[in-house]
């Protein structure tokens, strides 16, 4: 079959040179230089829906059958109730939009018969078919809707589009393999920084950054960050990409900005304690609620003398944030 292929290609080539050589186009089909790429096709598409409606054909008595869907030339869209079917099949021809409609019933009991008709969609009107009825008078319809599906012409693949060295962050935050320090949800910015009392303001980046150093490494959806001091920080669960997805390949360098935290662990807790008692106040003055979780939660923050993130967030890089 391969040997088939390459022979018809092998004389296609031939003959198109061979056009070209006398000054003529090739045969339709045939596509060479002088041509261009062949242009894309504008194709249709139908969306259908299966419903039936009561005796007095009110909106209150409508009820949905095998839900809904839609199928292109080529395909096929099966819609199915407890008991008939319907199959609805698009086939352009002749210059038509023309739907293959086929009804299989399920059960003996089945209100509509079985049938198969041809729908002329051309004018590209929406139309709506009658199936059946049953005994008590409500009929079975079919919503048809032609959609035209402009052809999407190829572009230029551009990686930066894709936007790699964009992190996003759903992330557990670990120091020095053991203290939990919080948790961090940010995304798409090309550097992160966090601001840990008592650890550091930690700005970090796969961009090369100027005056950063190669303190860090992004390995299987893992950002590890070594300090001068030797202390560490951990964040799971990292993505890249405006398109969020775990980078393969690696591990990747990452570039580190590690200065001094903005204060320190015990002016942290003075923060804390006040911010506590504000938000403890308005409560009390009804200007805010606060659930009881997270006033605990605020409390425990207060009185701990552990590390914690202050502040987290991305931003994009700018010229002046990157090495030369």
């Amino acid at each position: 079959m391969r040997s088939t292929r390459i022979l018809i290609s092998g004389w296609a080539l031939v003959l198109a040179i061979a056009c070209h050589a006398m000054g003529q186009d090739p045969p339709a089909g045939i596509s060479s230089a002088k041509n261009g790429p062949v242009a894309p096709k504008r194709t249709y598409s139908v969306n259908a829906k299966l419903f039936s409606l009561g005796s007095d054909q009110s909106l209150d008595s409508y009820r949905g059958h095998g839900g809904s869907g839609s199928a292109g030339p080529g395909g096929t869209l099966v819609l199915e109730s407890p008991q008939f079917r319907v199959a609805i099949m698009p086939i352009p021809r002749d210059n038509k939009f023309l739907v293959a409609v086929k009804v299989e019933t399920i059960t003996e009991s089945a209100p509509v018969a079985a049938q198969q008709r041809e729908v002329d969609l051309t004018d590209l009107r929406p139309q709506t078919i009658q199936l059946g009825a049953s005994p008590d008078g409500r009929t079975y319809l079919l919503a048809l809707s032609p959609e035209v599906v402009e052809p999407q012409v190829p572009k230029q693949f551009k990686p930066a589009a894709f936007r790699l060295a964009s992190m996003n962050f759903n992330s557990r935050v670990i120091v020095n393999d053991r203290d939990y320090v919080g948790t961090v949800g940010m995304s798409d910015g090309e550097i992160a920084w966090l601001d840990i009392p008592g650890v550091g303001h930690v700005e970090f980046s796969l961009l090369h950054l100027k005056d950063g150093e190669p303190r860090g490494v992004l390995a299987l959806g893992q950002i590890e960050l070594t300090g001068p001091d030797g202390t560490t920080i951990a964040l799971s669960n990292v993505t890249n990409s405006t398109y969020p997805q775990q980078l393969p390949g690696g591990p990747y360098r990452v570039w580190v900005r590690w200065r001094e935290s903005t204060v320190n662990i015990a002016q942290f807790r003075e923060l804390a304690k006040q911010q506590l008692a504000e938000i403890k106040q308005k409560g009390a003055a009804g200007e805010m609620y606060v659930p009881p979780q997270a006033l605990a939660q605020l409390e425990q923050m207060a009185a701990s003398d552990r590390p914690q993130i202050m502040a987290s967030g991305v931003r994009a890089a700018t010229a002046d944030d990157l090495a030369p």
